[in-house]
């Protein structure tokens, strides 16, 4: 795969960057919980070339997980150049976010439109055809510049993009959300560390009323991992409360 990197690298940011060495990192098996399972498989089920694919889901829902395993799912099938875009800085104004992204692609890829805007059209012309180009968006949260993207991407390309609330309208839209009941012990399985029953019982009652998603579990766990003894031992409420509490403290 080549991989034009922006501002993060692709294989980093699936595998979780500084916690890369964590069993709590963003790698390993694909758990379903918070929406996962079923944002894959709706990814599976459609033909996203040509077509922008919209991740919505609160702050900390695994939605750059999400664009990850579908990255790596189209990597298997196909010689995959991605352009991360997603880092990139951006003016407020519709129009001046997407004459941005526009520059920048044009840059990356080597294309040379007659304006900005005319990106994809020269992609669509001049790219290999048995090359797949994936463009991985700075977050989206107006629906004007979605539907200009949804508009404008053509063959050969699959367009992401993060949002917090937006209809995806024509756009592939898969959703993640916080974690239901059981959904903290399921993880917490799948990551091979030992965690005490009272401890997931006690992170899901603290968190209930404000929605846990499976970015803030990870976290926590990974600070409490981090700061333990490799003993074989499970992690503990108390150890789940003493680094909430540090949290508290910390200015």
């Amino acid at each position: 795969m080549r991989v034009l990197v922006l501002d993060r690298a692709v294989d980093e940011w699936i595998l979780g960057g500084a916690m890369a060495d964590s069993p709590f990192a963003g790698g390993g098996p694909l758990v379903d919980v918070g929406g996962f399972g079923a944002a894959v498989a709706r990814f599976r089920g459609v033909d996203p070339v040509g077509r922008v694919v919209l991740v919505v889901g609160p702050a900390g829902g695994g939605k750059s997980a999400v664009v990850g395993w579908c990255v790596e799912w189209l990597r298997g099938g196909h010689d995959t150049v991605v352009v991360d875009l997603s880092g990139l800085a951006l003016p407020l104004a519709v129009r001046e976010r997407i004459d941005a992204v526009c520059v920048r692609l044009a840059e990356l890829t080597g294309v040379r439109p007659a304006e900005p805007r005319g990106v994809f059209d020269e992609i669509e012309v001049g790219w290999p055809e048995d090359r797949l180009l994936v463009v991985l968006l700075p977050p989206i949260e107006l629906p004007a510049e979605l539907a200009w993207y949804v508009g404008a991407v053509r063959e050969r390309v699959v367009v992401f993009a993060e949002s917090a609330h937006l209809d995806g309208g024509a756009a592939v839209t898969l959703r993640v959300r916080a974690l239901e009941p059981g959904e903290v012990g399921r993880y917490v399985a799948s990551r091979g560390v030992r965690v005490a029953d009272a401890a997931v019982a006690g992170i899901e009652r603290v968190y209930a009323p404000i929605g846990l998603t499976v970015g803030v579990l990870r976290r926590l766990l990974h600070e409490v991992w981090a700061r333990r003894d490799r003993d074989g031992t499970a992690i503990g409420l108390d150890e789940i409360a003493a680094v909430q509490r540090k949290r508290l403290l910390e200015p």
